[in-house]
């Protein structure tokens, strides 16, 4: 079967077909119309400059975005599995340094990008210690958050993913177009890297807990600050200076000669700022949160505690780490008090370090635990009471109330005690 032309004349060939198409519309049209705008952009179109050359000083501008940890966590309830840990990352454009990491849990959430931005605005061997990790002020040296920041159009891009304090709201707030990771690659090209496998699904189990999946990902932006190289961002008197071309060495530079826009604060106006709220309860002994005891020396002076034992509990505002709640915040008005969880019995602190979720679900074992015995508990009780019954013939606490004080001082009892006890004593033979 083939194509005849009403006049007979021949048909033109494929090739003759695509030359006078050629002709017709320029190349990028046709390209635009066969594989897209944003193909044609990020593949088939040259380059028109780097997003570096737009900046001269450290913070100057941001970019965030987040990914989701490939690791799937094993949950505490049987045959369980924890939410997915998603990080946020804020990186320089001048120097390249990752300035702050944020976390959140089940999804990426306004949460995660001021928790990146608490940690961009705070010294980093604080943040780190908060999630039990040692650094020195050389492996981070970042600190301040920028006035300009560029995102995403996701859950960064919403006011509730900026400070609540207006002192430190950004200036510039800039929206990339969706599903156009070319509009903030200087935070895109540092995301890990994932191989896709073909062939049925798989998943990647950890025995690692939500938090210890943070301090990975925390010394993963450690290493890439002192690791990725940036020669690409070194002028020629940072080379001559002998500037290492690493993002680490690059802020130092920068900032021993001034250059740097960053915003700084104090941890107390950064906790207020970015950290989740949430409310606690205050007792006699502690503070509570999810059935979790909190305490410090600084709590029992403010007389928080004297308070709740006078006049009973009663509850506070306080701030928390989503993802790591070693330790909370205690909002007094004048004052922020910072709490440590507290531990039973003497045991390993490593146990502490929990994430929200993971705390709901011990809250929920507790429960579920204390729920169970009750019903031990009387099981025990019946048990042990039929235990007696049959050994002596005789009922637990069967014993009945009778008026007045016992008779063990009159002379009946006191003679009857001195004539029994001798022969209820163990002499082991002597006399």
């Amino acid at each position: 079967m083939k194509f005849i032309h009403p006049a007979g004349l021949p048909f033109p060939s494929q090739d003759q077909f695509n030359y006078r198409i050629s002709q017709v519309f320029p190349l990028k049209e046709r390209q635009t119309h066969k594989l897209g705008q944003a193909r044609v952009r990020n593949h088939l179109t040259h380059s028109i400059g780097r997003f570096t050359e737009s900046v001269s000083s450290l913070m100057e501008r941001t970019e965030q975005d987040g990914y989701q940890c490939k690791e799937v966590c094993k949950g505490y309830l049987p045959g369980s599995h924890l939410p997915p840990l998603l990080t946020v990352r804020i990186r320089c454009t001048a120097s390249g340094i990752v300035a702050g990491v944020g976390f959140s849990v089940g999804a990426e959430k306004a949460s995660a990008y001021r928790m990146a931005l608490f940690c961009a605005a705070i010294d980093k061997v604080k943040f780190a210690q908060l999630f039990g990790l040692e650094l020195t002020p050389q492996d981070w040296p970042s600190r301040g958050v920028s006035p300009h920041v560029i995102n995403d159009r996701g859950p960064g891009s919403t006011s509730k993913a900026d400070g609540k304090e207006e002192a430190f709201q950004f200036i510039i707030k800039e929206g990339a177009p969706s599903y156009s990771g070319q509009s903030k690659a200087t935070v895109e090209t540092l995301h890990p890297k994932a191989v896709k496998n073909e062939g049925s699904p798989t998943y990647k189990e950890t025995q690692k807990s939500i938090p210890q999946l943070a301090k990975q990902e925390i010394l993963r932006a450690v290493r890439d600050n002192n690791a990725t190289d940036v020669t690409d961002r070194l002028n020629h008197r940072s080379l001559i200076a002998g500037v290492l071309p690493n993002p680490v060495a690059i802020w130092n530079h920068l900032d021993s000669l001034g250059r740097s826009h960053a915003v700084n604060m104090r941890f107390e106006e950064a906790v207020r700022a970015y950290l989740t709220p949430i409310e606690v309860t205050v007792q006699d002994d502690a503070v509570y949160f999810r059935d979790a005891r909190f305490a410090s020396k600084a709590l029992t002076e403010s007389g928080v505690l004297q308070a709740a034992h006078d006049t009973g509990r009663f509850k506070l505002r306080g701030y928390a780490l989503d993802v790591c709640v070693r330790h909370i915040w205690v909002d007094l008005g004048h004052q922020l008090i910072e709490v440590d969880a507290q531990l039973s019995i003497r045991d390993g602190d490593g146990q502490l370090y929990v994430s929200v979720v993971e705390l709901e679900q011990i809250q929920q074992i507790r429960r579920d635990g204390k729920r169970e015995h009750r019903q031990h508990r009387q099981a025990v009780h019946a048990d042990f009471e039929m235990r007696l019954q049959s050994a002596t013939g005789e009922k637990f606490d069967q014993a009945t109330n009778k008026p007045g004080r016992s008779k063990r001082g009159k002379k009946a009892s006191i003679a009857d005690r001195q004539a029994t006890v001798p022969h209820m004593q163990f002499t082991d033979g002597r006399k």
